[in-house]
């Protein structure tokens, strides 16, 4: 949070989760396709540093509202477990 970060996208779990949550936050030209595009996009925000500072500045509060973090989360997690409880409740009277 708060520290921008180039992912690039593959077929293992955390190139997947890195591509999920820059799409979250809706980073997409975050997300490197191949090792090329990883290093050009790298040394183009290593050049950019008005532009890294205004995003840092934001990175939190984008998370934070994001669907990935928060009160949503739970709650939705929180109401797939009551459902499924009433479900087994209702089956086993």
């Amino acid at each position: 949070m708060g520290v921008p970060v180039i992912t690039l996208a593959g077929d293992h779990h955390a190139a997947r989760l890195g591509v999920s949550i820059l799409s979250a936050l809706g980073l997409d030209t975050w997300i490197a396709r191949d090792r090329a595009e990883y290093i050009a996009r790298a040394l183009r925000a290593s050049g950019e540093r008005a532009q890294l500072q205004a995003l840092r500045a934001t990175l939190r509060a984008r998370l934070q509202g994001s669907p990935l973090c928060g009160r949503r989360v739970a709650r939705a997690i929180e109401a797939a477990a009551l459902a499924y409880f009433r479900r087994w409740a209702r089956d086993h009277a």
